[in-house]
């Protein structure tokens, strides 16, 4: 009982909180109602400001933090935008670098270009230089070739005339002569005559073609006569080596035509002249085609086929080239200028034709030339 009244009785120092409390349950002791209603109401006012303040210092709060979300979030925008800056200055950069060695390496073409341009115009100035020198060079050598022409075309005129008089003198020896062996060397005399004779009548055609002045004529004539005609002009020499001379001509083939007969027999006769030349045995034929045939015109082929010793391919070659043959040893055993061949080339290519052979060694020859000859009106009578 002691101890309990020992609590009862303890006295403690009192904190000023407590003193506050004291003093507020007192207050109604000592204050009046209206009083105690105004405190209180101004406690209210004050609890009421203060969760007014306390709310506003919230939204605030919040709105501090919001904005600096926000402004976190731009720092990182910011941060990225530089970094795209300068990884595109970057990139400008090397752009910039190459474009720099770019121009550089347009600037060292440029200077190529001028260097290889200098270059084609100096060449130019001397392909030019070198042109005028050919064209003077040229003009020269054709100055010299129509000198030359004109030379021996009238050398061969003045060789002709003599001996066009010595063949006559041999024909009126010959009609007097009696004993055969004078018979026989006048004759040998005037083959070979003749021979020269060829060889001078060659060389003026040959001279009359280089330098173009080989006129065509404009006949009607006989097919078959002009190609008989050539024929027998042959035809002692064939029969004196056993050769046997025919012609091939198709009956649908125009028989009457307008052109230079003179020249085409001369075509015939040089290619029958060297089928007979190198022919030991066996036919010899002129043959004709039509490889175009209109109403007015024809493209006429003729051929001479031989079974002769025949050409190789080197040796064709060389053929219709002036004053060669197939074979320098053939000059030598078969004698000829070589002249016939390519005087029929300029012939045929003046009548608007062509000249050529086929041929095999050891088993002849075919020798071919065409030409463009006018059909002869109905009528009209040939040469």
């Amino acid at each position: 009982m002691a101890s309990d009244n020992s609590n009862d009785t303890r006295i403690e120092a009192p904190s000023p909180q407590s003193g506050v409390a004291a003093e507020a349950r007192i207050a109604p002791a000592e204050l009046g109602e209206s009083e105690i209603f105004r405190l209180n109401t101004e406690l209210e006012e004050k609890a009421a400001e203060l969760v007014v303040v306390s709310k506003a210092f919230v939204f605030q709060t919040e709105e501090k933090e919001k904005r600096a979300a926000e402004l976190v979030v731009a720092n990182k925008e910011l941060v990225f935008q530089n970094e795209e800056k300068e990884k595109r200055a970057a990139e400008l950069v090397v752009a910039n670098k190459e474009l720099v060695f770019q121009n550089e390496e347009k600037e060292k073409r440029a200077a190529e270009l001028v260097v290889a341009n200098k270059e084609l115009v100096f060449q130019n100035e001397e392909k030019e230089k070198r042109a005028a020198e050919l064209v003077v060079a040229r003009d020269a050598a054709d100055a010299a070739n129509r000198a030359k022409t004109i030379f021996l075309a009238n050398m061969s005129h003045e060789l002709r005339t003599p001996m066009n008089g010595v063949m006559g003198m041999i024909d009126l020896v010959l009609r007097r002569a009696t004993d055969p062996k004078q018979i026989d060397w006048l004759n040998k005399s005037k083959n070979s005559a003749q021979r020269t004779l060829n060889v001078i009548n060659d060389i003026i055609d040959f001279s009359k073609a280089e330098a173009d002045r080989l006129p065509l004529e404009e006949k009607n004539f006989s097919l078959n006569q002009m190609i008989d005609d050539a024929i027998a002009i042959q035809d002692i020499v064939a029969m004196a080596k056993g050769l046997n001379l025919t012609r091939e001509i198709p009956t649908t083939f125009p028989g009457q035509l307008s052109g230079d007969a003179f020249r085409l027999r001369q075509i015939l006769l040089n290619f029958l002249g060297n089928a007979c030349k190198f022919s030991e045995q066996g036919t010899i034929t002129v043959r004709v085609s039509a490889l175009e045939q209109d109403g007015d015109s024809v493209l006429a082929r003729f051929e001479v086929e031989d079974q002769g010793i025949g050409i190789s391919l080197e040796q064709q070659a060389m053929l219709f080239q002036a004053f060669t043959q197939a074979d320098g040893s053939m000059t030598r055993k078969y004698g000829g200028s070589g002249l016939g061949l390519i005087i029929s080339k300029r012939l045929a290519n003046l009548m608007g034709g062509d000249v050529g052979v086929a041929s095999q060694e050891g088993q002849g020859s075919t020798f071919w030339a065409t030409a463009r000859l006018k059909v002869a009106k109905v009528g009209e009578v040939g040469i």
